[in-house]
């Protein structure tokens, strides 16, 4: 299934955040924002995981006099970003306490420069999504 962007609810959280990329703005080359990595999600409620929900956080720190910051996340003030929402293919069962391993892949989509193409995978389920 596509990504939708839309609000999450913090009350439909069952994980603990987790960073999965940190990108200076200052210094980061356009061929770092094509990127793998693996991450772990530490479950924190007793459910059935349909989906895994994406934001970003911004910090203005550097050489600021008053550091600024901002969160799309869920439970922050709103913005037009939201939240873009992963649904799985292949829902599955978790408890509080279970961890989840997985890896989400990032690319820019040549087609559309505004879009990207991920690919996340859990419990050994992919799923292709542009966001």
């Amino acid at each position: 299934p596509e990504p939708i962007v839309e609000v999450v609810e913090p009350e439909s959280i069952i994980s603990e955040p987790c960073i999965i990329k940190r990108i200076d703005c200052q210094s980061a080359a356009v061929a770092e924002l094509d990127f793998s990595t693996d991450f772990t999600l530490r479950i924190t409620e007793n459910i059935v995981c349909t989906a895994v929900a994406g934001y970003f956080d911004v910090f203005f720190e550097k050489q600021c006099h008053n550091k600024v910051s901002f969160s799309t996340g869920p439970g922050r003030t709103k913005t037009h970003w939201r939240q873009t929402v992963f649904l799985l293919e292949n829902p599955f069962s978790v408890k509080s306490g279970d961890v989840i391993q997985g890896k989400v892949k990032v690319r820019k989509n040549r087609k559309d420069p505004r879009s990207l193409l991920i690919t996340l995978s859990l419990n050994n389920s992919d799923q292709i999504g542009r966001a």
